[in-house]
């Protein structure tokens, strides 16, 4: 006996206008949220910069092996250093990471 497998697609249009508009919502806040602060490395010490005037963010450090080196918050508008030997680490706030080289 020959069993038969129905299969039925379904293929709704403009259903997935909902989801096109939170994604570029989404997308505009990530574009705001990692333009939002930059992290520089130079000799002997790391700079962040906060652009965001209006939010204070807190920033982990971390060492290459995954061990918390220092945290900051830094308020909007401002800047903080912050001295250490040189080698890599990791920066982590609340939108993206970043590798940064200390000389």
């Amino acid at each position: 006996m020959l069993k038969r497998v129905i299969a039925i697609l379904i293929i709704l249009t403009g259903s997935c206008c909902i989801s096109d508009i939170a994604f570029s919502v989404y997308a505009q806040q990530q574009e705001f949220s990692e333009n939002s602060a930059t992290v520089v490395g130079d000799a002997g010490c790391m700079t962040i910069y906060n652009y965001n005037s209006d939010n204070e963010s807190t920033f982990s450090v971390y060492s290459i092996t995954g061990q918390i080196v220092k945290s900051v918050s830094v308020p909007g508008g401002t800047t903080a250093t912050i001295n250490l030997p040189k080698g890599f680490y990791i920066v982590k706030c609340e939108y993206w990471s970043r590798k940064v080289i200390v000389k």
